[in-house]
C-alpha cells in the first residue's frame, strides 16, 4: 500500500514546528494553541513514549500523527512526505492504530472485525489470535465456528452505554456489559435460544490489537492510546456465556509491549501511556507540557532513569 506515494522503505517521521489551534474561535480574533511548536525526528523501529498530564497535548498530536486534525501548521513528514499529500485512504493502509475506543460495525462477525478488507485466510487470522494469546478467547465462543461469531446483531436493542452512530456502535468508558457477541444460527447447545456473550473493553481493545498484528506487514506507523494494563487485563470480566472465565481468557493475553517488540519492528511506534510498565520498553520518551515537548529523552537507559527518578 502506498506505492505511489511514499518510498519502498519505511525510514523516519518528522515534525517539524508543528501547531495546532483550537478550533473555537475566541472573541478576541485570537485562538489558544493546543500544540506549539512541537518538533522531533523519529526512526523506524523507534518506541516512543508520550506522557504528560491531562490537557498537556498529548491526544492532539496522536491525531497529528493520524493526519486527523482539521487543521494544523507545520509538517509532518512521513519518509520525506508530508501527510497532507497523501490521500486518506492510503494512510489508513500504512498507519495503525489502538483507540481507546473501539468501534464495530452491526451484523459483522468476528472475522470481518478482524480482516475487515478480506485479505487473509482463516488460518492466517487464528494465527494473528494465537500471536496475541487469545486462542482461549475465541475459541469460548458459542459457534462451531468462532470466526462466524456475530460481534452485533443487525437487529439487537441498543443498551445503555452503547453510543449509535448509524450503522456504528461506539463504547462509552464505565459500562460494565461490554460489547454483545451473539450467534443465534450456531449455538452448540440445540433448544437453548440465543446465547450471548459481553466482551470487555479490554478483551475488545485486544481483539482490536490482534488485527493491527494481522495487517502488519503494510504498516509503517503505530499509535497506542493507552495499551490495557496487565492488572486491567486480569480484572475485568466478561457478561453472560464467559462468566468467570473472561478473566482467566483477558489475563491469557500477551502485553502490548511485547507484541510491539515482536511485531513492530518495521514501524514507528507511540505509545500514550502512564503505565511505567510499558514506558520502559520505549526507546524515546515525549514529555508533553502545554502544548510541547518540555523533555526529549532518547536511549532506553535514559528513558529508564527518567522513569525511575519520577519524571
Amino acid at each position: 500500500d502506498g506505492g505511489a506515494y511514499l518510498p519502498a522503505e519505511h525510514v523516519s517521521l518528522t515534525l517539524d514546528n508543528v501547531s495546532v489551534p483550537q478550533p473555537v474561535q475566541s472573541t478576541l480574533g485570537n485562538r489558544r494553541l493546543i500544540l506549539s511548536g512541537v518538533s522531533g525526528r523519529t526512526n523506524s523501529g523507534d518506541v516512543v513514549g508520550i506522557v504528560g498530564r491531562t490537557g498537556a497535548g498529548k491526544s492532539t498530536l496522536l491525531s497529528v500523527l493520524q493526519n486527523i486534525t482539521r487543521k494544523r501548521d507545520g509538517a509532518v513528514l512521513l519518509d520525506g512526505r508530508d501527510l497532507n499529500s497523501i490521500p486518506r485512504k492510503v494512510l489508513r493502509h500504512v498507519i495503525g492504530v489502538l483507540p481507546q475506543l473501539p468501534f464495530v460495525f452491526k451484523g459483522w462477525t468476528l472475522r470481518r472485525f478482524l480482516d475487515p478488507r478480506m485479505l487473509y485466510s482463516d488460518s492466517d487470522i487464528m494465527t494473528a489470535l494465537e500471536c496475541c494469546g487469545l486462542l482461549d478467547l475465541v475459541n469460548s465462543l458459542p459457534c462451531d465456528n468462532c470466526l462466524d461469531a456475530i460481534m452485533i446483531a443487525d437487529d439487537v436493542v441498543v443498551r445503555r452505554g452503547l453510543y449509535v452512530v448509524v450503522p456504528l456502535f461506539r463504547l462509552r468508558r464505565g459500562d460494565n456489559h461490554g460489547f454483545v457477541l451473539e450467534n443465534r444460527s450456531h449455538n452448540r447447545s440445540p433448544g437453548t435460544g440465543s446465547r450471548k456473550t459481553f466482551f470487555s473493553f479490554t478483551q475488545l481493545r485486544m481483539l482490536t490489537f490482534a488485527r493491527l498484528v494481522l495487517y502488519r506487514s503494510s504498516y509503517r506507523v503505530l499509535l497506542i492510546d493507552e495499551p490495557p494494563a496487565d492488572d486491567e487485563k486480569s480484572g475485568e470480566h466478561g457478561g453472560d456465556g464467559m462468566g468467570q472465565d473472561a478473566g482467566r481468557y483477558a489475563a491469557s493475553a500477551l502485553p502490548v509491549y511485547d507484541l510491539v517488540k515482536i511485531y513492530f519492528k518495521h514501524c514507528t511506534t507511540f505509545i500514550v501511556a502512564h503505565d511505567k510498565n510499558v514506558l520502559k520498553y520505549c526507546n524515546k520518551l515525549w514529555k508533553m507540557q502545554e502544548g510541547s515537548i518540555a523533555h526529549n529523552i532518547c536511549g532506553t537507559g535514559d528513558v529508564a532513569d527518567y522513569l525511575n527518578g519520577g519524571g
